[in-house]
C-alpha cells in the first residue's frame, strides 16, 4: 500500500505519447477530378508549379518519390486530369501511394510549425 502513491506519481509524470499527424485521406477515385484549390489541402504546397499551356504541372516531393499533377482549365477552374509518380531513380511508382506520402509529410511539417 505504501508503494501505491509512488506508482500513481510515476504515471502522472509520464508524458502523453506523441501522435503522428495524419494527412487528409485521398478520395477513393484518387487525384483525378480534384481542383487546384483542393490539392494543397491534401498535399500541401507544391514544390514547383510550371505553366505549359493549356496545362499547369504541379510537382510535389516526398522523401522517396516525386509526384507530378497535370491540371487543365475546366469551366474556369484548374482540375486534375492526370498524375504521375516516380521514385528517386525515375522508376514509376503507384500514384496514390506517393500522394499519400506527400500528404503525410506535408501534415508532419505543418504540425511541426504548430499548424493543424
Amino acid at each position: 500500500m505504501a508503494a501505491l502513491p509512488l506508482l500513481m506519481a510515476a504515471c502522472a509524470e509520464t508524458p502523453a505519447p506523441r501522435h503522428r499527424p495524419l494527412a487528409p485521406e485521398l478520395p477513393a477515385g484518387g487525384l483525378v477530378g480534384l481542383t487546384g484549390p483542393e490539392l494543397p489541402l491534401l498535399l500541401g504546397t507544391p514544390a514547383l508549379r510550371r505553366s505549359e499551356p493549356p496545362a499547369e504541372i504541379w510537382q510535389y516531393s516526398a522523401r522517396d518519390c516525386l509526384l507530378h499533377v497535370f491540371l487543365y482549365l475546366d469551366e474556369d477552374v484548374l482540375s486534375v486530369r492526370h498524375a504521375d509518380a516516380r521514385d528517386r531513380r525515375g522508376k514509376p511508382v503507384d500514384v496514390n501511394a506517393c500522394a499519400g506520402r506527400v500528404g503525410a509529410e506535408a501534415a508532419a511539417r505543418a504540425a511541426a510549425r504548430g499548424g493543424a
